[in-house]
């Protein structure tokens, strides 16, 4: 696997542009990061904006204008989104476009589609100093609803409230699409406000994925900030914390299915040397089906429909998941206990081992094979004291050892363990 070349240069302050020469495909990727601090307020009203600006904007004044002038710049595409990452708050823009190469009369479709959205982020469609209100209502009540909706799928429900009872206190612990009491108190005043500093003095990170060049890339990208005054702000940090808790809580709905979840906290980061020894320690334990966890506990004891394990590079936690009927819980507990003291003591086989190694390479092939997802995961890497590529730790994976993924597991001290169950009837 060749390593990603990237080349870094500063646009504006407090905007890098990340560049990645790619020949290989017919399509330009750029994708802008704006991080602050995860707390509930950015999250909510970074979710809100992201919802408004698909409306419209002064020089598109409508979503059917919008996304005629992106079909008609030959089916480019623009999204936005918001997200947690680590604990940040990431307000995120993508833009994909055919290259101009492929251009039949020789059009900049690449320089029109970075005027397209750029004019959605920054002259979005206003009156009386904020967000249109027929808009801003309605997709108000929209993210009111998705929040709410977070409850029908109940997997990622009680992920997060075993994160939010895991790491209570924490800013991790909050939702990242955002809290129904604060977007209740939100005026279209103040969103528009938040934007406007959001754009001002977020730190923006902008990765390129195509064949322009890079100074053409440049360029056009600090046309595009010409109109803002730009303030460098500090890049949000995430905290990491080894102090474990011991809680063990259990909440009910109204379910069939219950979730179980185990949460331990790591000293591995992205930034730790380490760090692939905790990787190769979540493979074996349940970030594959060839793991332990889903050959023994799902398939030979059929203890649950599905089960999983996971581990956050950023935050230094490792979780384990399993959807199991609400009887076999301590069943289901005892079996992961079991396979993590198995692992502790070095009963892992060379197939194993291998398998694990195998699977997580052939995530990084992806990774690097997918154009699209290399932002996303360079971005997530981006504070790590050792430079990351999806080569190179597909390299150093390879060379680890049983007595690596034994070493790791001895690590890992336990936090909280989350039951979601079924109301008990009377």
């Amino acid at each position: 696997m060749p390593k990603t070349k990237i080349s870094t240069s500063a646009v504006s302050d407090g905007v890098t542009l990340y560049y990645i020469n790619d020949s290989k495909y017919k399509t330009d990727y750029t994708h802008i990061f704006f991080s602050m601090p995860l707390t509930a307020e950015n999250a909510t009203k970074a979710s809100l904006v992201a919802k408004l600006l698909k409306r419209g904007s002064e020089r598109y004044p409508s979503m059917a204008e919008l996304n005629s002038a992106l079909d008609m710049n030959y089916s480019s595409t623009l999204g936005f989104s918001a997200f947690k990452e680590g604990e940040k708050t990431v307000f995120s823009v993508s833009v994909a476009t055919m290259k101009n190469a492929y251009a039949p009369k020789g059009e900049d479709i690449f320089a029109e589609a970075l005027e397209i959205a750029f004019d959605a982020l920054l002259y979005p469609l206003t009156e009386k100093g904020g967000f249109v209100a027929e808009y801003f209502e309605s997709e108000k009540k929209n993210l009111h609803d998705s929040i709410l909706s977070q409850i029908n799928n109940k997997g990622a429900y009680s992920r997060t409230r075993f994160i939010s009872q895991m790491c209570e206190g924490e800013p991790y612990a909050v939702n990242g699409e955002g809290d129904i009491d604060i977007l209740e108190g939100i005026t279209a005043t103040q969103l528009y406000g938040f934007l406007k500093d959001m754009t001002s003095t977020a730190v923006c990170d902008i990765y390129f994925v195509g064949s322009e060049s890079e100074d053409r890339v440049k360029t056009l990208v600090k046309a595009c900030f010409e109109g803002v005054e730009r303030q460098s702000g500090k890049r949000p940090e995430t905290t990491l914390v080894t102090k474990v808790k011991g809680k063990d809580v259990t909440e009910s709905l109204d379910i069939a299915q219950a979730h179980l979840w185990i949460g331990y906290r790591t000293p591995a980061t992205y930034s730790s040397p380490d760090y692939l020894k905790f990787v190769l320690f979540n493979m074996v334990m349940g970030g594959d089906v060839s793991s332990k966890m889903f050959m023994n506990i799902r398939e030979k004891l059929s203890l649950c429909y599905t089960c999983y394990s996971s581990l956050d590079g950023m935050k230094g936690i490792f979780t384990a998941y399993a959807g199991i009927d609400p009887e076999n819980k301590e069943k289901t507990l005892n079996a992961f206990y079991q396979e993590l003291e198995n692992v502790r003591a070095g009963k892992i086989s060379q197939d194993e081992l291998e398998d694990a190694k195998k699977a997580y390479v052939n995530r990084m092939r992806e990774i690097q094979d997918n154009p699209s997802l290399l932002p996303a995961w360079f971005h997530m890497r981006l504070e790590s004291d050792i430079p990351r590529d999806p080569s190179t730790d597909a390299e150093e994976i390879m060379k680890l050892t049983v007595d690596d993924v034994v070493w790791a597991s001895k690590q890992i001290e336990k936090d909280t363990v989350y039951f979601l169950t079924k109301t008990a009837k009377n």
